[in-house]
């Protein structure tokens, strides 16, 4: 055996409380360990702890090792965890739950698009009632004399909905120029001249006295005057379908001890037919003029539904 062959070194190292500990080194002058399986990371004790140095980022990457949250090493199987070997390529706030929940929420790059597509859902309901449905979409339907227009805002990450509503339906207001004279007791169909509005032609020149409903439907049909004031008389204005049935009447009754300019207004809702007209009917005990004066007298008609 040679000069220093079977020899070992030894040396004195301290534990954590500050006592001597002597080790034996082997022939090499190192610590023996022996590490099993390989030499897998798994194998280490203590990966429970957050204080290996190797793992901390002021190590890696220069940064503070006080802005890793407290984490372990487990494997992403059995803790569903990021994988260790991939946390350099990971942005740092997918590293905290709370983070990467809001990521999600906000559309951020890594969301779950279709985790998204597939789950979300929107409770619809009407003037806060009751939840009429909760599903993916909602569905805007055109109704009578409603339009709707949809527009995809890319930009605004919207889609823009335009309603417009096409309402009134069909009517029609007229009134007369001039001031209209009554005989004495005797029923008069009244003129109407002048046309402030008319949206489908309900009103013509001749017989102006006229107005006739383009389509079947329910229609409001009304008229107001204005009377020459006088003493003792009486008055009444009437609506008259196609020249015959009084379907509305509205008198002022007796003047006695009454004097100015006093009015009758009557107005009603009736189902017309296509070709259907309406008259106004003016009736004065005395003769008496039906006034022209701030668009009076009017004549009114308008299709409220189908």
């Amino acid at each position: 055996m040679g000069e220093g062959q079977g020899k070992r070194m030894r040396a004195v190292f301290e534990d954590d409380s500050g006592e001597p500990v002597l080790v034996q080194l082997d022939a090499d002058g190192k610590i023996p360990v022996a590490i099993t399986s390989g030499g897998d990371h798994g194998a280490l004790t203590g990966l429970g702890d957050d204080d290996h140095t190797q793992y901390l980022k002021e190590k890696l990457n220069g940064g503070l090792a006080s802005e890793i949250p407290l984490h372990d090493h487990s494997s992403a199987a059995e803790a569903g965890q990021i994988d260790h070997d991939d946390l350099l390529n990971v942005s740092a706030d997918q590293h905290h739950a709370e983070d990467h929940q809001a990521r999600h929420q906000t559309g951020g790059a890594d969301a779950l698009v279709g985790d998204i597509d597939a789950n979300a859902r929107v409770n619809v309901r009407v003037n806060s009632g009751a939840d009429v449905g909760e599903r993916r979409r909602l569905n805007l339907i055109d109704g009578d004399a409603i339009s709707i227009s949809a527009v995809d805002d890319a930009g605004g990450e919207e889609v823009d909905i335009t309603i417009n509503a096409t309402l009134p339906f069909e009517h029609a207001r007229v009134t007369h120029s001039v001031d209209q004279a009554l005989a004495a007791d005797t029923d008069t169909i009244l003129a109407f001249d002048t046309e402030l509005e008319d949206v489908g032609g309900l009103h013509v020149a001749a017989p102006n006295s006229r107005l006739t409903a383009p389509v079947d439907g329910t229609y409001m049909v009304g008229a107001s005057v204005r009377w020459e004031g006088e003493d003792n008389v009486d008055t009444n204005i009437r609506l008259i379908l196609n020249g015959t049935t009084v379907i509305a009447e509205s008198g002022s009754g007796s003047r006695e001890e009454k004097k100015g300019e006093l009015g009758d207004s009557v107005s009603i809702g009736i189902e017309l037919s296509a070709t259907d007209y309406i008259e106004v009917e003016g009736y004065s005990s005395e003769a008496l003029d039906v006034l022209s004066i701030e668009d009076l007298p009017v004549f009114w008609m308008v299709r409220v539904q189908d």
